[in-house]
This record gives C-alpha cells, structure tokens and sequence, in this order.
C-alpha cells in the first residue's frame, strides 16, 4: 500500500492527484497537459463526480475537506424589492380671488437610516467591486447575520475554480478556503453562527499560518500552504455562479493587507478609521442606489447586482439594527 502520492517519473505518462477540490478541471501532474473535465463540459452538470477527501495518506499533515457545496438553485428572477417612496399628496389649490394659483404641498421623502446593510436572498444576489487581495497575507472580516440556521453559502470570495480565497458558511460554520501552492485548503471555525442574529466574522491568513475569529473569540491556529494563488478575479459579496449563494445580512465588510488580529478582541461596533493597510473597506450605510463606497484610498467601489440598473440580483437595502 502507497504511503505517499505517486511520484512524477521517467515512465509517468499521466498523473491526475485530483487534488484540486472543487471546480470542472483536473491537472495532469506529469507535464502531458492532458486537463480532464469533469462530466461533458466546463460547466456544472449532473454527469460530474462530486469532490471528496482524498485517501489520508500519513505525515501528510491536515488537508481540506471538499464542502460539496450544492450548486444553487435556478434563479427565478423574481423581482428584488425595491424603496420606492411613498408620493406625498397631490397640489392642493388655494381658495384665491383672481386668478386661483396652485399650492404645491412638499412630499416626506424617506430618510435612509443612519447605519444600513445588504440583504442577499440565497438565490442570486450579489455585490460585486475590484480584487483587494494580492500577497499571502490578509485579514477578511464582516458583521454577519445569517437567515437561516445550519446553512451553506459564499459569503465574500476573491476566487475562480483554481485560485484565490473564499469566507463562507459550510452548514453554519465560517470556513475559510484558500487556494495555495498546497492546492484548496479549508479552515473551519468549530461552531455555527445562530440564525437572524449578528455575529463578527474574521479571518486571518499569514503565508501558510489561518485563524478564524467569530466575536472576537478565536479558533486554535491552523496550517496550510505558504503561497496563495491569486485570482484575476474580482471581489463577490453573496455568491458565486456554480456555488451556493449567501442568505442573510451583510455589514461593515473590511479586507486589510496586515494581520489585525492574534489573539480574543472585541469586535468592532462601527468600522474603525482606514490606515495603510486597509486595501478596502464598504460601511453599506448608503441606504439606497446601485453602489457602495469604499472608504479607503483605493475607491473600489461595489456595485450591487450586474449592472448599474436596478435588477433581480440586487439585494435589499434595510436598517441594521445591531
């Protein structure tokens, strides 16, 4: 019985490790550049195999944990709500002696409240900006509030098939993927977070070194490949095509080049001040429209949905209420 995988040799004509973990393609580790797809295209089908761990082989150390995340289910373009405000009464006339002159009365316009959030309904919505990330270390955090208990999502991901990083909830619990010279690797917090309730999630990756935080409170530190590969992808916010969409509230999301945390903290009730190290930061406070600004020097601005046009992707502006 092999205890390590089969190594490259002068009589290896094809070698596939399928240790990519996810996605439509697998390498052939012998130089052949014989790819293989998974079922009869590029595109998820049910003729695809499902990802799973591979066979443990010793003093390998810990490896990801392929979360088989189902694909989403077929959007229904059922039309976002949108807040549309309420017209004010008509123009009422004045009683004038000659000639009668129109009164126009002002209509209430509504206010947006001071600290709001983006709703995302599991199905297709979706906030979209520019790629923050480009070194092995970074630190990811959100105000999270999932809709649902137990449940699966992509929660904020700077990721295709084979590169970059992904924060997501794997039956409740915040896991961290990341894509290095390891191959996908996945960090997971121990416990779920509650349903319709906020919880402060980050995360923390230092070449090669991961923690993930929930409130503040710390998992044991963790391991995993020293180089992440990085995606020419940009920044999704609630989910990815092929993957499981995010349910629930997202708010005051922050991507920093730096570790900002190594130990127990408290979260942050409002985000903090940009410095040097915040290659981006989004408050949602807007309350309305098509985007959301970046407070940091960058301006990579997020625009909900795929367009500038209001759209069944977009998810619903609301108050916060943390």
């Amino acid at each position: 019985m092999p205890t390590a995988p089969h190594a490259v040799d002068a009589n290896t004509v094809d070698l596939w490790r399928f240790d990519e973990g996810a996605g439509q393609l697998t390498a052939d580790s012998a130089g052949a550049l014989n790819t293989a797809t998974l079922g009869a295209s590029s595109a998820a089908d049910a003729a695809d195999p499902a990802w799973v761990a591979g066979y443990p082989f010793p003093n390998l150390g810990p490896t990801a944990t392929p979360t088989n995340t189902p694909l989403p289910p077929t959007a229904t373009n059922t039309p976002a709500p949108t807040n549309t405000p309420t017209p004010g009464p008509s123009p009422t006339p004045t009683n004038t002696p000659l000639p009668p002159t129109a009164t126009n009365t002002p209509t209430n316009t509504p206010v947006p409240p001071a600290n709001s959030a983006l709703t995302f309904d599991g199905a297709n919505d979706f906030v979209q900006a520019a790629r923050s990330v480009s070194a092995s270390r970074f630190t990811v955090e959100a105000w999270v509030r999932p809709a649902a208990a137990n449940a699966n999502g992509i929660m904020l991901a700077e990721a295709d098939d084979n590169n970059g990083w992904s924060l997501e909830l794997d039956a409740g619990r915040p896991i961290l993927w990341l894509s290095t010279n390891a191959g996908w690797q996945g960090v997971l917090y121990p416990t779920t977070l509650p349903a319709g309730q906020w919880a402060h999630v980050a995360a923390v990756y230092d070449n090669g070194a991961v923690r993930l935080f929930v409130n503040g409170v710390a998992t044991t530190p963790a391991t995993v490949g020293a180089t992440l590969r990085i995606t020419p992808s940009g920044l999704r916010m609630g989910g990815v095509p092929g993957y499981a969409y995010f349910a629930g509230a997202l708010d005051d999301v922050r991507i920093s080049a730096s570790v900002r945390y190594t130990a127990n903290f408290t979260p942050p009730a409002t985000l903090p001040a940009v410095d040097v190290d915040t290659l981006a930061q989004w408050a949602f406070n807007e309350g309305a429209g098509q985007s959301v600004a970046d407070a940091s020097a960058n301006a990579r601005t997020g625009t909900l949905g795929a367009s500038t046009a209001a759209g069944a992707d977009d998810p619903v502006w609301g108050a916060a209420n943390r």
